[in-house]
């Protein structure tokens, strides 16, 4: 698998909930979730496995597939948290403090993983002051279709600073050099992060919602002035087919078909 891509949805009636703490941000909101699979293992007896990559020709096992992954979306909601200090580190250092954040929330509340994942990303969108496009971050959200909004309850003042002690303990329990914790990466530069993220939630956190209803305020337009544009080579998500993607390769227009029946 590649990376989970996460989309927080940013517009009006999308946000249930935004705080600032100090220099932490934090907000609940709908999201679309985009996971891809670019390939498999295959092992045999004792033979090491062996790799194949999409797409996919004919091989001994009689298998095809002609598209680079394999990709699934899904919409539901999930908590996102942005700092400054997000923006200044290592990838396998963020995954490090989202893994740690993940596994402290999972303690705090005994939530099954199934119906929780974590995943790290970039705002592709700007709401000044609070977001800023290319800005990190770290969402921890519902993997239901739909969502239980069970990711929520880290929002709450008193969970969300459990938390972060959590996260704290674990780090500072853990021998970083010790062989087990290698795939956590946790360094010093980590450690002093996740202290600052905790002196943060310790603060008193500020509703931040109506910073996003003025960015959105900005963006009104006239829903009659907007054209809706479909452009060969997007994307698109088949709603009506369990929100597969598909390439739009040509575009035509015929007032005579019934939507109903494609």
């Amino acid at each position: 698998m590649i990376p989970t891509q996460v989309f927080p949805n940013l517009t009006s009636g999308n946000i249930y909930e935004a705080r600032r703490h100090g220099d932490l941000v934090v907000f609940e909101s709908n999201i679309q979730v985009r996971e891809s699979v670019v390939g498999y293992k295959e092992k045999r007896g004792s033979k090491q496995p062996e790799s194949y990559h999409y797409p996919l020709n004919e091989h001994r096992m009689n298998i095809y597939f002609d598209l680079p992954r394999f990709t699934r979306n899904y919409f539901t909601s999930g908590v996102i948290l942005t700092h400054p200090s997000f923006n200044n580190m290592q990838e396998p250092e963020i995954n490090t403090i989202a893994k740690l954040l993940y596994e402290a929330f999972l303690m705090s509340i005994p939530f099954e993983r199934q119906d929780i994942d974590f995943a790290v990303g970039k705002f592709r969108i700007n709401r000044p002051p609070i977001v800023q496009d290319g800005t990190r971050f770290v969402a921890i959200y519902d993997k239901t279709y739909g969502s239980l909004r069970l990711s929520g309850h880290v929002m709450k003042e008193d969970l969300m600073k459990k938390v972060f002690e959590q996260t704290n303990e674990i780090a500072n329990l853990t021998d970083y050099r010790d062989n087990e914790m290698e795939e956590f990466h946790i360094s010093s530069g980590v450690i002093g992060i996740l202290t600052d993220l905790l002196q943060s939630a310790q603060d008193t956190g500020s509703p931040i919602s109506h910073f996003f209803l003025e960015s959105q305020k900005k963006d009104d337009i006239d829903e009659t002035l907007r054209e809706q544009v479909i452009r060969p080579g997007s994307v698109g998500l088949a709603i009506r087919n369990d929100n597969q993607e598909y390439l739009v390769e040509k575009v035509f227009y015929n007032p005579k078909s019934n939507l109903n029946e494609i």
